[in-house]
């Protein structure tokens, strides 16, 4: 019978993950699974979550009511179209759904964490990429850095994460660095630099060198820092020399100063800058969802950021960008949105965090990956994110902590009908 529950419960994730690949038109683009959540979750999964057991999930359900609240009173609040306004207002909502219907699963057997890796990994495979054809050999001579960056990057990535659940051995943190190392050589820093950072947390972390003690925290903290500056510095000369080209390299040349990290992101993440100052031009309650620039005032500054584009003309229906998930969280709808959304990141973030030293060896990298991966998407990935990648984030997370939780109270004592010993559901 368990086995039975296993196939089950591996058919169903597998499934439901892939079936975000297969869209279609209704209000806006949206999946067959996305349509199949708000159907599933609140007349099957809700009601079987067991709401006593789990504060934590309290927690964070009222916090996405609370950030859905304050959407929607933005939206009245800024007249804003009927059908910008539900779309909005969907992504939270599926947003949570998806949350939850990941826990539901993961919770009861967390090895379905491995399943959810390979489902991303096959519904990128069969999703379609908007970039031109191009080759293996395009992304080694450094010709092809859009088609590196959103497909083969993200795949090899995630396959090295299924290695690392299956291949516990201490030596293979260092090997997903190295993994990072070449995939910013060809082009894909920003995916690159998260893999090169978690493989040497998680190396350190693996090997005792960050422990709770703040002073060695403090000194492994600075001690990572050199490194990664260090490493970044050699790759900015190597751009520089010509000894490493690609094609979003470009980026480095339009720096006053390319040693400066903070400066390089502003050429690569313009968009979330242009979101911010149009966050702060209309602070309370924000432009709506999916607002246009009808004056052409965000279109000039992205201009004038870009020397290449000064001279283009102002499209009418350009929509004013921003580019983070946070940061578009405020441009949207308002400064009480931005906390919402800033409370529930911290929530997740926090508690990813904490379970970096007690979490199995298995799923270490994994975890540690995932947290630093939830920041970066947080901060420089467009608005969609919030229901489509950081759900499953979140529900890795919560699941390894609500588990960590469990078998601390129980000291290691699992129930026998919760072999994880972190199942919130009934």
């Amino acid at each position: 019978m368990e086995r039975f529950l296993s196939y089950k419960y591996i058919l169903i994730l597998f499934l439901f993950e892939l079936g975000f690949a297969l869209k279609f038109n209704l209000i806006g683009v949206i999946s067959i699974s996305e349509l199949f959540l708000l159907f599933y979750v609140p007349i099957v999964i809700l009601p079987k979550v067991c709401w006593k057991r789990s504060k934590d999930l309290r927690s964070i359900t009222v916090a996405y009511i609370v950030l859905l609240l304050f959407q929607i009173l933005s939206e009245y609040m800024v007249g804003n179209e009927l059908t910008n306004s539900l779309k909005g207002i969907a992504i939270t909502v599926v947003s949570y759904f998806h949350f939850i219907f990941l826990i539901y699963y993961l919770s009861r057997w967390k090895k379905l964490i491995l399943i959810l890796l390979l489902s991303q990994i096959f519904m990128r495979l069969f999703s379609e990429v908007a970039v031109e054809e191009q080759t293996i050999e395009d992304v080694i001579h450094g010709e092809a850095a859009a088609y590196l960056k959103f497909y083969i990057s993200p795949i090899v990535i995630l396959i090295f994460l299924c290695l690392s659940v299956m291949l516990t051995t201490k030596k293979f943190p260092l090997l997903f660095s190295f993994l990072g190392v070449i995939l910013v050589v060809l082009g894909a820093r920003s995916s690159g630099g998260m893999a090169f950072v978690a493989g040497l947390v998680t190396y350190m972390i693996s090997h005792r060198l960050v422990v709770r003690n703040k002073k060695r925290f403090i000194i492994s903290l600075v001690i990572l820092c050199v490194i990664a500056y260090s490493c970044y510095v050699y790759y900015v000369n190597q751009v520089l020399s010509g000894a490493i080209t690609s094609g979003n390299n470009r980026q480095l040349f339009l720096c006053e100063n390319p040693y400066n990290p903070l400066e390089l992101l502003m050429a690569g993440r313009s968009e979330m800058w242009v979101g911010w100052q149009a966050f702060m031009d209309k602070f309370w309650f924000g432009h709506g969802a999916w607002p246009y620039d009808s004056t052409g005032k965000y279109q000039r500054m992205m201009y004038a950021m870009h020397d290449n584009l000064r001279n283009m003309a102002l499209d009418l229906h350009y929509m004013i960008p921003s580019h983070s998930v946070l940061v578009g969280s405020g441009m949207m709808n308002g400064i009480c949105t931005f906390l919402a959304m800033g409370y529930i990141l911290f929530f997740f973030v926090k508690r990813g965090v904490l379970s970096f030293i007690r979490c199995e060896k298995a799923y270490k990298l994994v975890l540690v990956y995932f947290v630093f991966n939830l920041l970066w998407t947080a901060l420089f990935s467009p608005q969609s994110h919030f229901r489509l990648s950081m759900p499953i984030a979140f529900a890795i997370i919560f699941v390894i902590y609500a588990s960590i939780r469990t078998k601390v109270k129980h000291k290691n004592t699992v129930h026998p009908s919760r072999p994880d010993g972190g199942c919130i559901v009934g």
